[in-house]
């Protein structure tokens, strides 16, 4: 009987010994979590601190580029609104009479330099600015072609230079209107003239014409051969 109550009284005493323990366990825990929020949150504050200026920035950056397609949309589309409009001239140019008799073009043809455009190229699909710029090397390559023909031609070729100029003006219009869908505009800006409809119109107009002609050259060759076989027979 001493013997239980003797271990009852050390049990008793170790239980009051190990509260004040388990309450600085306790303590030392709740500081510890404290802590860790506390770090937490500062971990959590400097994140947000680094991320931010950055997220702030690409959003900018992104208005920016997107203020500077929709610019170079409306500068780049008039320039090639006033190139497509002086081909549109030379299309309808049917040439007069110079001195020595010969059809020669009046209009002058229209140039265009994007080079010369304070535009930033780079905000703009990689597809369109191929086709911007491929426009004065298309141009280039008409006018050589015509040049040759004019020197081996007694007639200027005015009715090819129609069909030509109309075709870079549909080429321009098209890139245009590519252009400011690109930036949600419309395809023509106010009150322009729908010269899409125009060209399409005229240009299949010129090139049945020019049909028309190499197949009536043709037809007065073969005719022309055949008069020469009778010739060549009596010759023998």
């Amino acid at each position: 009987m001493d013997l239980i109550i003797g271990l009852l009284t050390a049990a008793a005493s170790t239980v009051s010994n190990a509260a004040p323990a388990v309450a600085e366990v306790e303590e030392a825990a709740s500081d510890m979590r404290i802590a860790w929020i506390a770090g937490g949150a500062s971990l959590a504050g400097a994140l947000l601190g680094a991320v931010i200026p950055v997220v702030v920035a690409h959003l900018h950056n992104k208005r920016s580029r997107e203020d500077e397609r929709d610019f170079l949309a409306v500068q780049v589309s008039s320039a090639l609104y006033t190139y497509a409009s002086g081909c549109v001239d030379v299309a309808y140019d049917s040439g007069e009479d110079d001195e020595r008799g010969r059809l020669c073009p009046v209009e002058t043809a229209p140039t265009l330099d994007p080079l010369s455009l304070d535009v930033n190229w780079r905000t703009i699909p990689v597809n369109l600015l191929d086709r911007i710029f491929a426009l004065p090397a298309a141009q280039r390559i008409v006018n050589e072609r015509l040049r040759w023909e004019a020197l081996n031609d007694f007639e200027y070729p005015v009715l090819h230079r129609q069909a030509e100029y109309g075709r870079l003006a549909l080429k321009a219009l098209r890139i245009a209107h590519d252009l400011r869908r690109s930036a949600n505009l419309p395809p023509d800006p106010d009150g322009v003239i729908n010269l899409v409809a125009k060209m399409e119109e005229h240009v299949p107009e010129l090139e049945a014409k020019i049909a028309a002609i190499d197949r009536a050259s043709r037809s007065r060759g073969i005719e022309s051969d055949r008069g020469k076989e009778p010739e060549a027979n009596n010759l023998h």
